[in-house]
């Protein structure tokens, strides 16, 4: 059982905190959504597109502006829009539904997880103090579904093993042939998919019956991936690719120093640039927490790691998909040095954060004390300074903060 300062995880202070911040986020999310702020400028040029495409433009035409969006997830969107005279909650409602979603989510992965209710009120107290995991509920881009896609990944590679069970076998089939189709809507999506295989490959190994659902799941993975290529990818502008588009945003090789600056730049965006954006000295202090963080996604990943066995942990697949996020960035097809086209990896940074900080018990009580309640202090001024712009302020924009 852990205490904090005479408060044990399981006192009422605690119980009753959980649904009291679950209340908090979404009532940030909920406020920011309907503030009804105006389309800015990513957000007007997916629009345009939205806007004048036919259905057959979406799958032969290049957007009308240089963005990256799903096709299938755009064409959504403006089925259902159009219906709304392209108001601007049903535009951004795909969105908000998607981070709410991810959000509960996450909510039934840490109840797994995290064996203390006092971690779990300090994940979702997390949430709440994160910008951009409020803004992002509400923006005409896909980075909400990203996380959606990335939650529903995790919560089925930790009951895998359960669902490969023979007499669950029907249930999984349906989840193999459903998993593939979110491609379709997140590119970011598809990080997961080795991890099932490689999960499906050692249940096969174990009962071989499960061929099947092996070719069911490469065969769609494959077809998804061709119905991108074809009608998506091969219609993006090259100028992605120039120090224009996203060139600047890679893991480049240009020397050694070039390769550890791109990475280090990278990693540091992709583990601290989830809560204030403004003030700047908020980011600085952010790596206080996102360093333990990372030492500790190395740490649990080894000691938890075993050849043959599934992967079923978040601590695992957090460490598996930033290696993924690193090797495309390094091969030039992902921009993962970029916030906001990594937010699939944000949940898993705010969980290792909270497990690094409750680790620090084993080391020595007084430096987890100490570590936690600057930690909690530090999400009560991003949390309050949020709701303060959200409710009474201008709102958050793309840039989130505090105050001006």
């Amino acid at each position: 059982m852990t205490h904090f300062f005479g408060i044990t995880s399981s006192s009422r202070i605690i119980r009753y905190g959980i649904p009291a911040a679950v209340i908090w986020y979404l009532v940030m999310c909920a406020a920011h959504f309907f503030n009804l702020r105006p389309l800015w400028n990513d957000e007007m040029c997916v629009f345009r597109s939205i806007q004048n495409f036919k259905l057959a433009d979406f799958y032969s035409e290049q957007l009308l502006s240089v963005q990256m969006f799903p096709r299938t997830h755009l064409l959504v969107i403006q089925q259902f829009a159009k219906h709304f005279g392209y108001h601007l909650m049903s535009l951004r409602f795909f969105s908000f539904v998607s981070m709410l979603t991810a959000f509960f989510l996450w909510l039934r992965i840490a109840r797994r997880v995290m064996p203390s209710e006092l971690e779990r009120l300090t994940l979702i107290i997390c949430w709440c103090a994160s910008s951009l995991m409020i803004y992002y509920s509400s923006e005409l881009k896909p980075y909400a579904f990203d996380v959606l896609a990335g939650s529903i990944c995790t919560w089925f590679l930790m009951h895998q093993d359960a669902w490969q069970v023979k007499t669950r076998r029907k249930g999984l089939l349906l989840r193999l042939a459903l998993l593939p189709m979110l491609g379709l809507f997140s590119y970011t999506s598809f990080l997961f998919m080795p991890v099932i295989f490689y999960n499906l490959c050692l249940g096969w190994r174990r009962d071989r019956s499960l061929a099947g659902g092996i070719g069911l799941f490469v065969a769609l993975i494959l077809a998804v991936a061709a119905q991108l290529y074809l009608f998506d990818l091969r219609y993006q502008p090259e100028v992605l690719h120039t120090p224009e588009g996203y060139h600047d945003y890679f893991i480049l090789y240009n020397s050694p120093a070039e390769f550890v600056k791109r990475l280090g730049e990278g990693t540091k965006g992709l583990f601290s640039k989830y809560f204030v954006i403004r003030p700047r000295f908020f980011n600085y202090i952010s790596m206080a927490f996102a360093v333990p963080a990372f030492i500790y996604m190395f740490i649990t990943f080894f000691r938890s790691f075993r050849r043959g066995r599934s992967v079923n942990s978040p601590d695992i697949i957090a460490l598996l998909v930033y290696a993924e996020l690193v090797l495309m960035s390094s091969l030039q097809l992902y921009p993962f040095t970029v916030p906001r086209l990594s937010l699939i990896y944000a949940p898993f940074v705010l969980y290792l954060t909270v497990q690094a900080i409750f680790a620090m018990r084993s080391i020595h009580p007084w430096l987890f004390y100490g570590y936690y309640a600057a930690f909690l202090a530090y999400l009560f001024v991003c949390a309050t300074g949020l709701a303060k712009m959200i409710l009474f302020g201008e709102g958050l924009g793309i840039l989130p903060h505090i105050w001006t």
